[in-house]
Formats: structure tokens, C-alpha cells, sequence
């Protein structure tokens, strides 16, 4: 039998390396996000107060590898969005007179709500000029035509004509009025000092399966006019910029699909044109062509490409068909079919205007067409107006994101203030009002996996305000696919709360391996709960667990054996806290286990037995997480850990240190190797206390190299157990703990912010930096021992104790050679007589 074991061992290791290709593999599907709390059904946050947001993440057949919120919430409705501010414009509330008097037509366009009285609306209009008349100062702007009128003070530039593109700047009343012309500027073929602009967009080819209109009613409007083409979805009447679609397209018709992604609505991506279907050529003519490196969304549909517009002056072009664009230079290439506009090709210092395609990846730029930019005539088309507004007052109050100005609020994180403008300033704003918030990719904030409850988690300490604000709750899930799925909800901020929460009341403990706590949840406007927990009635306590708002129990699993706790539970708001009467609860020892009594062996004679066979040990199959990470080799004393970027990940040492990496704390897979190190070994002594114990972090990437400089996103906890001895030179007062990090760079130690923890018995500090560190209590006090007095030499000289020492020697000699004759006797083979 003994001989089998190495050739089933053999087998069972090729079925198990077998097991991942026979396996069936499991369908990958987008990742499934869902709000847990606060309710679906009112996602409120109360202001000035810690709220927390809890969601259920899931992704069949793929692991999730990152988990985001983000709120973003408006100003009060009054708020307008400025756009400019400026020294005053004298005058600004008075329109000029048009030169047609009173026969000038009014321009009925609505005013949005709450703009200041004193306002007036300032517009631009580019377009084709269709008709002037001189007599009355009337302008023609595009068919069907805009109005526009001079006065006494407006300014040409350029001469333009009837057929020229013109730029027209001009003011108008709150009330309908006349729109009155201040310059009418025609535009002209020029060089051009300014950078280029890009707007980017994406299209798709495909079969239009349906096209789904809105559900609305009276008051109430869901979704938009849809277009489906196999798995995605596009909106095409999106208020900000509605679809302009080809006649004769629709269901059943072969398209090209132009969108951008989405903005609100999560997976509804927003068509901006569908024409009859196209390819984009994506093969430059240049034999070493430079990838444009800006990356794409995630969650594109399969087969989209980039399109980009591309306007701007020539800074360079070459035979190989490169063309730079603008200073710094966009660089764009031409393929063998790329159309070019214009009675010449452009040179350097020309102006253009180039549309471009690129893969979805990262590639280089690929003019479909390049048109030279030069004056009329142009052909006629309806003018296209965009509108903002002017108000002037007196600044009287600033601040990093809103202004007061002349009892009016302007948010201004996206303005452009002018030098010398400031409190007390008489100026100008210019501003459009406020609109809905799209998502703003550097608020995105991580939700940390819970392993208590599987769901993930975050704490939002959330700034007081005096009114309740509407605003947007985005969630965004990705896996390991790159797949994303984001989901958006109405949300609001609720203004600070007149009172305090009513207190918490019914608080009870019940022990076992854990403690379950329970209360009676008695208000209806706290924002969260605090757990707080001492074992010595509350001198100290620790902070559990931040609750959601309506929470009525929690399990504690972090208790210890024949230790006596105190619980309090505490509803807090922007107003205030209230606290319930505190509850205890003692933790019962563990039971001795009875030691079973040994009945005295009778000597009988036993039969005899073949010898048992040695068992050989099947080695288990080396793990290694997703199957490229090559493993950090460990020495003894040392630990090492694969912390993946999506899930908590643990390092604990012999000596029960314990460094625990929240999720997404990481930005990739990593190996973290720990040890304890002996004091001789650290760098520089500490000036104070005594060092009892010292522990090193390493970290290796994937491959096994070593990070020299780690990116921590979320604090990374150490716990480092305390002796006895620690214990008794800490005493009662915490600050006689210390956790020390070294600052390699700096070669001094720097003390970190700790917290004692006497039910565990650990130091506990949040790192962010990842290096040498060392625990530091007081360093015993020296005490003066009494000279011993020297006794009287035994018999024969031996200094007393030295023939107790021998004994123990031969003694010891005894046992080992006894040990060493029965483990020869037990591998020998009993002999048949």
C-alpha cells in the first residue's frame, strides 16, 4: 500500500490541475449595483451630521474590482450659475434705443425664473446675414430669421454683407423687447493665436430593432424617445442637445449611430446625430503615426469608434501625411481616401477645421476630412443663438464657491474672476441659470466592503446648510471585464433640524460567543446612530460602528471571554445628539474541559500485526490569486499576504500583530510581507521609552518587485498585541503607548496618532505610509537592589546551586537517551517468532 501513495498522489494532482478547464464557465454579465440605504424611495442625507449609504454589488461570473458614489447637490433655487465676473459696465440697466424707434419688432423669448429685476439679457448670434435694412438698422440672421437692430453706439467690424457669416453680440430687456445689436463682427478665413478646441463624440453601426417613445402624463414624464440597436440603447431627444436624424430612417434601417455617453439616466447613452451608415477608415498613411492616448468610458457598446472635431491653426504638416494642429500640437493623419475642402490645401498658418476618427483604444487620429476655414458666401441655415445674462451690484460677500452680490447668490467655482475684483467691488456677473449636475469624475469616493454583511459602505460627514437642497445620487460598479454600470437617483440634503434627535431608549445586551444589542428607535429625523462600548463604565470608550438612520440592533463580534462590557447607543443630527441609558453585558469564561482519568495498562499478550504503513503526505496544490501573481519568497519569522484591490486583505504575524488592508485601500494586486524585528536592528534608537516591539511592511507588485513608494487610497490598520509587562507599564493613562513610524527619508522616527484598546489588549493605529514601526511604553524604573551577602563556601569547594545544576544535567541526558531508545524501538519491524 505504502508503494501506491506517490502514484495517487500523482493523479490526484492532474484531476485537480484538470478541474479549471472541465469546470462549465459561468455567464459574465455588467455589474448590478443597488442602494440598500438610505431607502430607494427617498434617498435623503441630513446636513451637518455623519450619514451613512450602504449598496449590494454583484457581477455573475466576474469579480467586482471597484464600487463609487458620489453626490453632487445643487444650490438653493435662487442660485444662478456665473459664468464671468468683471469691473462694472456703466449704464448696463439701460438698453439703447434701436434706430427703428418704436417699429422694432420684440423678441418674446421666456426669461428663466428668479434673475435679479435688474438684469438685462445678453446674447450672441452666429449666422448667415439675410437681410438688411439700412434705413431702420434691422439685421437678418439666418432663416427663419432673428431680428436684430442698431442704435446710436453699435459697432461693425469687417463691413459684413447680406450672404457673410457674422458674430453678433447684443442686449435686450427682462421684459420682450427689442434685441439691440452693441457689434456686428463678420467672420473671415484668419490665422487664429488660440489653442484648438475638440469636442468629442462616438458612433456605432447597426440595425434599428425599435423606437420607443416617452411614458409621460400630466406632470410626470419617464425616459425619452429611445432607439435600440441590438443591446443598446440611445436617447434622441435629450433637452441639452436632441438628435438631428435623417428622413426615411427608422426601424428596420442599417445606421450609423453618433452619441456621446451617458449624463443621467445610467445605461442611456445620448444620441447626438443618426445618418445613413458609414465606416469609419482608421489606417494613416504615416509609416510611424502617434496614438492619441486619451481613454474612452468603459462601457461603450462593441464596435463603437471616436470621432473628434478639430479646429484650430496649422503649426505643421508634412509629406508623410501628418498634420499638427495648434501649439502644443494635436496630431492628426490622413489616409488614402481623406477628402479635403477648399480652392487650396491649407499651409501652415491657416486656420481648418478637421474631423477625425480613432479607435475606441487608445490610437492615432484619422482625418475623414479636412476643410480650409474662409469667408462667405455661405449657404443659408437657421441661425443658432446662445444666450446668457448680466447683473450688476455690489460684492458682499465671497467665498470658494458662491458670491453675494447685490443680495443676489452666484456660484462662481467655474468663473473667471477678474484681477482687482473682490468685497465691496462694484461689478458685473454674467451667468446662466443653474441646470442639472452631471457626474464629476474626481468626486467619485470608494464604498468600502463590509465582511460583516457582504455589502459595501461609506461614511459621509456632510457639511450643515439652512435649506433643503435637491440634487443627484450617482453609483458606479466595474469588474474585472471592465465592464461599468452606473446607476443615477434623485436625492436631497436636508437643511439642519430644528432640534436634537429624541433619545434612543430600551438599549439591551445579550451575551453568547457574541453580543447582540437592541433599542428602541424614538425620533424620526436622526441622520445616524453611534455604537459606543467601555469595560469600565464609560472612563473610556470606543466608537463601534457609525449606524443608518432607523437602524435598531447591531452584533458585536469583536468581544473577549469573562470580560464585562457597557453599551450605549447615541442618535445624532446636525443639531445635536441624544444618548440612551447605557446596558451591560459580562462575557461568561470558557468552562475547564475534565482531564479523562488513565486506567493502568494490564500486560497482555497482543497478536501480532503487520507494521503500519507510513502515510506519505500529498502536497497540496500551489494557489496563486488569479493566476499571475509569482509569490515573494518568505524566510522564517516572516508573513505574506496576496491583498487583491477589491477585497480586505489581512497580514498577521506569529506574535498576533495584525494589519488589516480595507478593499480598494490598494490600486492593484499586491504581496505584503511583515516581520518582527529585534530592537538591535532598527536604524536609530528612539530618544524616549522602551521599544517592545518593531515591526517591518513590505510591499511587492504581482511580478514580485518591490514598491519602493505605495499609493494607500484608504488608511490601512495595525493592531499590535500588548504583554503583560506593556499592560503593567502603561497603567491607567493611554498616552504611555506609543506607535512610532521610521521616515526613511527624513532617517527619524515620527510618532503616529494610536488608540488603546485594554478589552483587546492591543495599540491600534490608521497608516498611510507603509515602512518600519515600533510600540513604545515607559522604560522600567531602575531599582536599587541590596548588596548580597556572600555565603560561606560548601563542602569541597562547590559554589552553592552547582550540584543542583548537575543533577539536572544528568537528569536530562536520562530523558533524552530514554526518548531516543523508544523512537528506534517503534520504527524497528517486529520480528515473527
Amino acid at each position: 500500500m505504502k508503494s501506491r501513495l506517490p502514484a495517487i498522489a500523482a493523479v490526484f494532482l492532474v484531476l485537480t490541475s484538470l478541474l479549471p478547464i472541465t469546470a462549465p464557465a459561468q455567464a459574465q454579465s455588467a455589474p448590478q449595483i443597488t442602494l440598500v440605504h438610505p431607502a430607494l424611495s427617498a434617498v435623503q442625507l441630513g446636513s451637518g451630521a455623519p450619514n451613512v449609504i450602504s449598496v449590494s454589488v454583484s457581477s455573475p461570473g466576474s469579480t467586482i474590482t471597484s464600487a463609487e458614489y458620489q453626490f453632487l447637490f445643487g444650490e438653493p433655487a435662487t442660485t444662478m450659475v456665473a459664468t464671468e465676473v468683471f469691473a462694472q459696465q456703466p449704464g448696463l440697466s439701460v438698453v439703447p434705443e434701436p434706430t427703428a424707434g418704436v417699429g422694432a419688432t420684440a423678441d418674446n423669448t421666456a426669461i428663466p425664473q428668479g434673475v435679479p429685476q435688474d438684469s438685462i439679457v445678453e446674447m450672441v448670434i452666429w449666422g448667415t446675414v439675410t437681410g438688411v435694412n439700412s434705413a431702420t438698422g434691422e439685421w437678418r440672421i439666418g432663416t427663419p430669421p432673428v431680428l436684430v437692430y442698431e442704435s446710436q453706439s453699435t459697432n461693425r467690424q469687417g463691413n459684413p454683407a447680406v450672404g457673410d457669416a457674422v458674430r453678433v453680440q447684443a442686449v435686450r430687456t427682462l421684459a420682450p423687447g427689442p434685441i439691440v445689436a452693441s457689434v456686428v463682427s463678420r467672420l473671415a478665413g484668419g490665422v487664429s493665436t488660440t489653442a484648438p478646441t475638440i469636442d468629442v463624440s462616438f458612433l456605432v453601426n447597426g440595425t434599428v430593432q425599435s423606437v420607443q417613445t416617452p411614458v409621460q402624463s400630466a406632470g410626470i414624464k419617464v425616459g425619452g424617445t429611445t432607439w435600440t440597436m441590438g443591446t443598446a440603447a440611445f436617447r434622441t431627444d435629450a433637452p441639452s442637445s436632441p438628435a438631428f436624424i435623417d428622413q426615411g430612417v427608422g426601424p428596420n434601417s442599417a445606421v450609423t449611430m453618433r452619441f456621446t455617453t451617458a449624463t443621467a439616466g445610467g445605461a442611456i447613452n445620448t444620441a447626438l446625430e443618426i445618418s445613413a451608415q458609414e465606416t469609419a477608415n482608421l489606417t494613416p498613411v504615416h509609416p510611424n503615426p502617434v496614438a492619441n492616448s486619451e481613454l474612452s468610458p468603459l462601457d461603450l457598446p462593441a464596435g463603437a469608434w471616436r470621432q473628434s472635431e478639430i479646429a484650430g491653426v496649422v503649426s505643421g504638416a508634412n509629406a508623410n501625411g501628418e498634420w499638427l494642429i495648434g501649439t502644443p500640437p494635436v496630431a492628426v493623419y490622413e489616409h488614402a481616401a481623406t477628402q479635403f475642402s477648399g480652392s487650396r490645401l491649407p499651409t501652415v498658418g491657416d486656420e481648418v477645421r478637421i474631423l477625425a476618427n480613432r479607435t475606441a483604444a487608445p490610437g492615432p487620429l484619422v482625418a475623414a476630412r479636412i476643410d480650409f476655414r474662409r469667408g462667405g458666401p455661405l449657404a443659408q441655415a437657421p441661425a443658432s443663438v446662445s444666450s446668457t445674462l448680466l447683473f450688476n451690484g455690489t460684492v458682499q460677500a465671497t467665498g470658494a464657491d458662491t458670491w453675494t452680490v447685490g443680495g443676489a447668490s452666484f456660484a462662481v467655482s467655474e468663473a473667471d474672476i477678474r484681477s482687482g475684483v473682490g468685497m465691496g467691488s462694484a461689478v458685473t456677473v454674467e451667468f446662466t441659470s443653474a441646470g442639472p449636475l452631471p457626474p464629476d469624475e474626481a468626486r467619485w469616493a470608494p464604498l468600502a466592503l463590509d465582511p460583516a454583511t457582504g455589502r459595501r459602505s461609506a461614511v459621509l460627514s456632510v457639511p450643515a446648510v439652512n435649506a433643503d437642497r435637491a440634487g443627484t445620487l450617482f453609483l458606479r460598479a466595474s469588474n474585472a471585464q471592465q465592464q461599468v454600470t452606473t446607476t443615477v437617483l434623485a436625492a436631497s440634503l436636508l437643511a439642519v433640524p430644528a432640534a436634537a434627535p429624541a433619545a434612543p431608549t430600551n438599549l439591551s445586551a445579550a451575551s453568547g460567543p457574541q453580543v447582540t444589542v437592541t433599542w428602541t428607535d424614538n425620533s424620526t429625523n436622526e441622520a445616524s446612530f453611534k455604537l459606543q462600548r467601555s469595560s469600565d463604565s464609560f472612563a473610556t470608550y470606543t466608537e463601534l460602528a457609525i449606524l443608518p438612520a432607523n437602524t435598531q440592533g447591531f452584533t458585536d463580534t469583536t468581544v473577549t471571554q469573562g470580560t464585562t462590557y457597557f453599551y450605549r447607543i447615541v442618535a445624532v443630527n446636525g443639531a445635536g445628539s441624544t444618548m440612551s441609558t447605557p446596558a451591560s453585558v459580562t462575557i461568561p469564561s470558557p468552562q475547564p474541559q475534565a482531564t479523562p482519568t488513565t486506567q493502568p495498562q494490564q500486560s497482555q499478550p497482543q497478536p501480532t500485526a503487520a507494521p503500519a504503513p507510513t502515510a506519505t503526505p500529498i502536497p497540496a496544490p500551489t494557489v496563486i490569486p488569479q493566476a499571475q501573481v509569482v509569490p515573494v519568497p518568505v524566510k522564517a519569522g516572516e508573513t505574506l499576504a496576496i491583498i487583491q484591490p477589491d477585497t480586505e486583505g489581512k497580514v498577521e504575524l506569529e506574535d498576533r500583530t495584525v494589519i488589516t488592508v480595507p478593499p480598494l485601500a490598494l490600486g492593484a494586486t499586491a504581496q505584503m510581507k511583515a516581520r518582527a524585528v529585534p530592537e538591535v536592528e532598527l536604524p536609530k534608537p528612539l530618544t524616549r521609552g522602551k521599544v517592545t516591539k518593531a515591526v517591518e511592511i513590505e510591499v511587492f507588485d504581482d511580478k514580485g518587485g518591490k514598491i519602493e513608494s505605495v499609493e494607500i487610497r484608504l488608511p490601512i490598520t495595525i493592531e499590535v498585541p500588548l504583554s503583560a509587562d506593556d499592560l503593567a507599564a502603561i497603567g491607567d493613562d493611554p498616552n504611555n503607548v506609543e506607535l512610532h513610524r521610521y521616515d526613511e527619508g527624513l532617517g527619524v522616527w515620527v510618532k503616529l496618532a494610536s488608540e488603546l484598546d485594554l478589552s483587546k489588549k492591543v495599540v491600534r493605529a490608521q497608516l498611510r505610509h507603509l515602512s518600519l514601526f515600533a510600540v513604545v511604553v515607559p522604560a522600567p524604573v531602575a531599582q536599587v537592589q541590596p548588596t548580597p551577602t556572600a555565603a560561606p563556601p560548601s563542602a569541597g569547594g562547590q559554589v552553592p546551586g552547582a550540584s543542583a545544576w548537575l543533577v539536572a544535567l544528568v537528569v536530562g541526558l536520562g530523558i533524552l537517551l530514554f526518548g531516543y531508545r523508544l523512537l528506534r524501538g517503534a520504527r524497528e519491524p517486529i520480528k515473527k517468532d
